[in-house]
C-alpha cells in the first residue's frame, strides 16, 4: 500500500469547493467514499491537504489492485498523478508519476 495525491480540482468543479472551509474532511471522506465505490478505489484514508498553495485529495494506504483504476482515472481526467510522502508535520513531497500505456 502506498499514497498517492491527485489534483481536487481534477475531480471537483472549483466554484463548488469553499478551501476554507472546516468541512473540507467530509469533503475528502465523501469523494473517497465516490471514488471507492464507483469506481473501486480503495484507500485506508482520504484528505484534502494544499500544497504549494494548490488542493490535493491525498489517498493513504491505496490497494496495489486499485492502482490501474487510480492511472485510468488520472488519465480519464488529464491530469498528473503523484506518490505522496510526509517529510514532517509541514512538508510533504509530491512525485509525478509517468505511467507509459503498453
Amino acid at each position: 500500500m502506498d499514497n498517492y495525491a491527485i489534483p481536487l480540482f481534477a475531480i471537483v468543479d472549483r466554484h463548488k469547493v469553499d478551501l476554507a472551509s472546516p468541512r473540507l474532511p467530509e469533503l475528502a471522506e465523501q469523494l473517497g467514499a465516490f471514488l471507492d465505490s464507483v469506481h473501486g478505489v480503495h484507500a485506508l484514508d482520504w484528505r484534502v491537504e494544499i500544497l504549494a498553495d494548490q488542493p490535493y485529495l491525498v489517498m493513504n494506504g491505496v490497494e496495489l489492485a486499485a492502482l490501474p483504476r487510480l492511472f485510468a482515472l488520472a488519465d480519464v481526467q488529464r491530469t498528473q498523478l503523484f506518490t505522496y510522502r510526509r517529510e514532517s508535520a509541514e512538508e510533504a513531497v509530491l512525485t509525478p508519476i509517468a505511467v507509459k500505456p503498453d
